[in-house]
């Protein structure tokens, strides 16, 4: 039975009764809202809510009326939704005293004088404690309002009644998008989806008499994409020894390059590597295939069986022939299942242990969304081709680009601290590094997978020693290297929508080993004098969000022991890797006595870089990136934290950083402290450290809760 037959049977039930034969329901009217009293008595003012539950089984149901009379409570509710013969225990209420006339079993305690009766030992405890934990919910969403109070009546009672249904709809990851009442202040239709991407303009209209009618659109549009075809080299046929001598000889004769440039020497480089894979590797042209993860070449030879026995049979018009196809067509139905079954269990069940990542990616591929940039919308104008959606995003993503003047920078005075030593590059080192790549990454814009790097270490590690030691000492970077291909990754929020995706680029592997150097080079210099902040617990060995926990839970915890109060707040940094810009970090990187060669080769690094979205095998025109670092290289989050680095310096109040996230906290112990906060995000010296433009536009203020 598929979800939607589960659903369907739940939904079209009967009215559920409660009670039967030899079964108890407590019943119960209250009043729900605000209450008063006076002189003559208690006034009460809300809303009447009549309420029945079933004693063992805990089934209740909870309806709001209009008043509390015989004609509502009895004839229109009680012998509507509980079954003749049902024992039930009221308070000595008049419009309850009928009940034995109408078919039940009616007992009755006066609560009060006890709260069982002495005599029938009848009680109402099931239901005053039902109606308590209902109340309860409601004063914690905020008070028991008529506008709260029937979604969360109706809730209430789906939960009691039929709590298959909600386990259904909560297994399978599905959204209910209807939130406008469709009968009174009812919801009583929904609209169900894995997939809320592809439903639009969810609304309620009206209908027939006192039903309205739920319309909403679905994007079912079928385009069918044109297939990106992707080079693969068949790693097990390739003729790894003819592959070691060509790299060894071409490396011996590199040597005579010495007086080429940086640019040239990577040209050339690049150009053998490719030719010697053409060469030594057998190669395909291959396109992504949509299959299902379960579906094997078994499968597929008995779809393809299943389908020419589904021709003969049609020319034919032979019996036998239909049910030879029939036989085969049930039997590939049950290996389907099979298949299917055994995939999730063996490859999930060992995943999720020796390979994590694997694990999540094959979940979100089980979903129906799927992971391509849809059309997108800007100013009422869609974009449906790949090389439009392309220059959408890189219009979206070079928009928060700044470029800050030199001039405005401030002085960070004379630096304490020790100049970093030379950046030294072996062949030994560079061979360690690409030993090291992991094979099951993205291959960079060049095409040359890291398996071909990792296996043949040895003799490519001692060209690119040459390059890197170039790059050094010339203080440059390959322009080639400059250029990143940036692949758009949805976020949250309609995928329509540019601004709801973020930029990942991907890069060359060859600067990824050069960065992985520099970074071990400046994370000892940043380590041996102790550059970093001890505030910040994100891109650094030993630090993690439970460091980051601990520290903050002590504090707050230290301060409530000592009954004083914590005010606090949260800075919210906008696409900050995207925004700082280079030349104040450079200003910085010189404080912290990166200076010399080092940093005119970061300043290489930096500048002059390019992106280009890349969709569906279309790419877009580059765009300069004037600030910030490319997502996805290995100097990227180093630099952004000796770029934060000095913030803490600057404000009174304590400050934990994870990354580009900030909060700021600190103990109250006078009048005066509360106002320390605020004057630490009103301050010009927080702006001395980053630029306006990196925070939201509204300045967060301090709230402080004793």
């Amino acid at each position: 039975m598929t979800v939607q037959d589960k659903i369907c049977n739940i939904c079209s039930m009967k009215i559920f009764m409660l009670g039967g034969q030899r079964k108890t329901v407590e019943i119960d009217e209250s009043m729900f809202g605000n209450k008063q009293k006076c002189n003559r008595g208690r006034v009460s003012e809300g809303q009447w809510v009549f309420g029945m539950v079933e004693r063992d089984a805990g089934q209740s149901l909870f309806f709001r009326i209009p008043d509390h009379q015989q004609e509502t409570l009895v004839t229109r509710l009680g012998r509507k939704f509980i079954e003749p013969g049902t024992v039930i225990i009221s308070d000595k209420f008049s419009p309850y005293f009928n009940l034995n006339d109408v078919g039940y079993i009616h007992l009755m305690v006066n609560d009060s004088e006890n709260f069982v009766d002495p005599y029938t030992g009848a009680h109402s405890n099931a239901i005053e404690g039902l109606r308590s934990q209902v109340k309860r919910k409601l004063k914690a969403m905020n008070g028991t309002t008529r506008a709260k109070l029937p979604g969360y009546l109706d809730e209430f009672s789906w939960s009691k009644l039929q709590p298959e249904l909600l386990e259904i709809i909560d297994e399978h990851g599905l959204t209910q998008l209807v939130k406008e009442p469709t009968r009174d202040d009812n919801i009583l239709d929904l609209v169900l989806t894995n997939n809320v991407n592809i439903i639009n303009n969810v609304r309620v209209i009206p209908g027939i008499r006192h039903h309205d009618m739920v319309l909403f659109e679905v994007n079912l549009a079928c385009r069918k994409k044109k297939p990106v075809r992707h080079k693969i080299y068949t790693r097990k046929r390739a003729d790894t020894t003819r592959i070691k001598k060509q790299l060894q000889d071409f490396a011996n004769n590199f040597v005579e390059m010495k007086n080429e440039s940086v640019h040239t020497k990577w040209n050339i480089f690049q150009h053998r590597l490719t030719g010697i894979m053409d060469s030594c590797i057998p190669h395909k042209f291959t396109t992504s295939r949509y299959n299902l993860l379960w579906f094997n070449r078994s499968l597929r030879r008995q779809t393809t069986k299943k389908q020419r026995l589904y021709n003969r049979a049609k020319k034919s018009v032979s019996q036998s022939d239909w049910n030879k196809f029939k036989l085969v067509r049930k039997q590939l139905h049950k290996n389907l299942n099979e298949s299917r079954k055994n995939y999730l269990s063996d490859f999930l069940c060992d995943s999720i242990k020796q390979n994590p990542k694997a694990f999540w990616s094959r979940i979100e591929k089980l979903g129906k969304e799927g992971t391509d940039t849809q059309d997108l919308k800007v100013r009422n104008k869609v974009f449906i081709k790949p090389r439009a959606k392309a220059e959408v995003l890189n219009s979206q993503f070079s928009s928060v680009f700044n470029n800050e003047e030199s001039e405005n920078i401030p002085d960070l005075g004379k630096s304490p601290i020790p100049t970093i030593g030379t950046i030294k590059i072996t062949t030994h080192g560079v061979e360690k590094q690409l030993s090291e790549l992991k094979v099951d990454k993205a291959y960079g814009p060049d095409g040359i997978p890291p398996w071909f790097l990792k296996e043949n270490a040895y003799e490519i590690s001692q060209v690119l020693t040459d390059i890197y030691q170039d790059c050094i000492h010339t203080r440059t970077v390959p322009i080639q290297w400059k250029h990143a291909n940036v692949c758009a990754i949805h976020k949250k929020g309609k995928k329509s929508d540019p601004s709801n995706y973020r930029p990942v680029s991907l890069t060359w592997i060859a600067s990824k080993v050069l960065e992985h150097i520099v970074h071990s080079h400046v994370m000892k210099h940043l380590s041996r004098y102790r550059v970093l902040t001890d505030c910040q617990h994100d891109f650094r060995v030993k630090r993690s969000t439970e460091t980051q926990l601990i520290c903050t839970i002590h504090d707050i915890a230290s301060a409530i022991q000592s009954n004083k109060t914590i005010h606090a707040a949260i800075l919210d940094f906008l696409k900050a890797f995207d925004k700082f810009p280079h030349c104040r970090l450079l200003k910085k990187l010189d404080y912290y006595r990166i200076h010399g060669p080092p940093l005119n080769w970061f300043e290489s690094f930096l500048t002059q870089h390019t992106q280009s979205v890349v969709i569906e095998g279309a790419s877009s025109a580059p765009v300069v990136t004037t600030s910030g670092v490319p997502q996805g290289t290995v100097l990227g989050p180093l630099l952004f934290l000796m770029y934060i680095n000095d913030l803490p310096d600057t404000l009174k109040s304590t400050v934990r950083l994870f990354a580009d996230d900030a909060l700021l906290y600190g103990t109250i112990c006078c009048d005066e402290d509360t106002a320390d906060l605020q004057e630490d995000l009103l301050s010009e010296k927080i702006w001395i450290v980053i630029t306006p433009k990196m925070f939201l536009p509204s300045l967060p203020k301090c709230q402080v809760n004793g």
